[in-house]
């Protein structure tokens, strides 16, 4: 049986979409400009010239945390717990 739906239920339909769209986009937003400025050189981001895409790309970031000891060393506690964890 094919029901028959009304234009009320389809604009709902359509207003809920775009509404939920919408607040994705909001959710989603800040974790772009956040790689966005950490794939950024670090004068162009003081300036504030960076908003969805980087400027000035470098990795300079990710090579001064991959480089600190203290990130290897959290890094490895948290494969010993997913070690322990999946094997308890």
């Amino acid at each position: 049986m094919v029901e028959d739906r009304t234009i009320a239920y389809r604009l709902f339909l359509i207003g809920n979409n775009v509404f939920l769209s919408l607040l994705a986009l909001l959710c989603i937003f800040p974790l772009v400009h956040i790689f966005a400025i950490s794939l950024s050189d670090a004068a162009a981001v003081s300036a504030g010239m960076v908003k969805l895409w980087p400027v000035h790309f470098t990795m300079d970031s990710f090579n001064y945390v991959i480089s600190n000891k203290a990130f290897i060393t959290s890094f490895m506690v948290s494969l010993e717990r997913i070690a322990i964890g999946v094997t308890i």
